[in-house]
Formats: C-alpha cells, sequence, structure tokens
C-alpha cells in the first residue's frame, strides 16, 4: 500500500501496486493523533474492494497503525491491521516477507530523539579451513534459538518463529519476545521486537558475510525504542556473548588443525 496524505486537511491519494488499483481516502474526522477516512476506490475497480473505512493512528513520528474494515457487500467481517513508514524513514534491509504481521516495523526515522542503531561485527573462521564457508555457519547459527538472540530457548529457528529472550532482571516478570524471519538465500535473519518487548519497536538483523578471507556474523541493531545509548553501549557485551556460541559451535564442526 502507498498512501500521500497530502497536508492532511483534504483527501489523500491510496493505492495498492501489485493489485492495479487505487483511489482516495475521504477525511470524517482527525485530530493530532488519529484520523478517520472512508476509502472509494476509483481505478481498477474488479482488483479491489470498492469501498472502506480506515481509522489511522500516529504511533510515531514516522509511523502510522492502520486498521480496515470494508464496507463492500464482498468484503469480509473483522479487520485488517498494517503499520505505515515515511517515505524518509531508512532501514538496514529487510527479509521477505515479514511474516504477515503488523507489528513488525522494517523502517525506522532517524529525526525521532529514541533512535538508534549499532554494529557489531565477530570473526568466526578462516575460509581456508575445510567446512569453513557461510552455508555453514548460516545453517549453524540457525541450528539452535540461542545462536540468533540472547536467550535461554534452544531449537532450530523456523520461519516466523517466535522466541522469548533473556533480559537480565527483568526477565523473571517482564517477557520479552521477537519473531525472526529467516532469509537463507542472503545468509541472514531479522528479529523484530513485538509489543510486549519493553524495548519496542526495534529489529536486529544478524548476517554471515565473507570479509577479507574470514567468515564472520554482522548485527546491525536499530529502533526507537526504550534506553536508546544504552542499546548502543551494551550491544558488543550482549552480542558478544551470542557470538561466543555461534563460534564455539562452528568450532566443534572444524577439523582438528
Amino acid at each position: 500500500m502507498e498512501v500521500d496524505f497530502g497536508d492532511g486537511t483534504g483527501d489523500a491519494v491510496v493505492n495498492y501496486p501489485s493489485l492495479q488499483c487505487g483511489g482516495r481516502l475521504v477525511p470524517q474526522y482527525g485530530n493530532d493523533t488519529a484520523s478517520v477516512y472512508i476509502e472509494e476506490i476509483t481505478r481498477g475497480i474488479d482488483n479491489c474492494l470498492e469501498r472502506g473505512r480506515f481509522y489511522v493512528l500516529r504511533t510515531s513520528a514516522c509511523h502510522l497503525t492502520l486498521y480496515y474494515e470494508s464496507l463492500s457487500p464482498r468484503g469480509p467481517d473483522g479487520w485488517a491491521k498494517a503499520s505505515l513508514a515515511r517515505t524518509d524513514a531508512i532501514s538496514a534491509g529487510s527479509a521477505s516477507p515479514v511474516c504477515g504481521d503488523g507489528d513488525l516495523l522494517d523502517a525506522y526515522c532517524p529525526s525521532e530523539n529514541s533512535y538508534h542503531v549499532y554494529t557489531v561485527e565477530t570473526r568466526l573462521c578462516q575460509t581456508t579451513v575445510a567446512s569453513c564457508s557461510r552455508e555453514n555457519a548460516f545453517g549453524i547459527m540457525i541450528g539452535n534459538r540461542n545462536r540468533i538472540a540472547p536467550t535461554r530457548e534452544t531449537g532450530p529457528v523456523q520461519q516466523c518463529s517466535t522466541t522469548t529472550l533473556r533480559t537480565p532482571l527483568l526477565d523473571s516478570f517482564l517477557p520479552s519476545t521477537i519473531r525472526t524471519a529467516v532469509d537463507r538465500i542472503s545468509s541472514r535473519i531479522i528479529n523484530y521486537t513485538l509489543p510486549n518487548h519493553f524495548l519496542h519497536p526495534g529489529r536486529v538483523l544478524r548476517s554471515i558475510d565473507e570479509v577479507d578471507g574470514w567468515i564472520v556474523v554482522r548485527t546491525v541493531g536499530e529502533g526507537t525504542g526504550l534506553l536508546p545509548r544504552a542499546n548502543e553501549w551494551l550491544a558488543p557485551v550482549v552480542w558478544g556473548e551470542v557470538d561466543s556460541r555461534l563460534k564455539a559451535a562452528i568450532d566443534d564442526t572444524l577439523p582438528p588443525r
């Protein structure tokens, strides 16, 4: 979905590129945090439901949450939910699809006061050693949940599966959950915070790369949740522990030196 709200005082323009249809959102009510629009499809009517209602909530400086209800006799009952990011919000890359979950944010706005980003990189093995490859390292990483995130959970990582993190001092009474998208082709995963995560919204991309004859795991965290500076300061400690487990598992598969 693409939406241009203009200056917010008139009709918005809505476009569904993959469905080849679009139209306008006619404002019914609005204030600084919430608005109601009636959707009227004017192009490609045969491809889209012709009429609906949108409730639009501003959740941050760069994000809106949309709730959609069909008003068409052809439409289903119930609500659909989605998140929209401003076109100037940036992203460190994304896995596709993002699990069909409207709570997963894939773009963040640096103009927000709480915006933060960090990178941690750890060498895993040298490519001159037999069995040291991106493919093997990635398979080992997703073979156990405690190699993709700081968690006590174990077992293989499945596409769009959830994991409860180990958060020091808080995990006994404040569970923090992530959902993981797996991109096997690019040898990377993305952990997205869910709403119960006390640092939501945010995401962490972990990729296996080859750099100067080494197989490395690169971790890029980004978000606009709580404790932005603490996130950046503690990242090497938190992800260093996870990377140590991954490196130890890889070392176990390499031939003796």
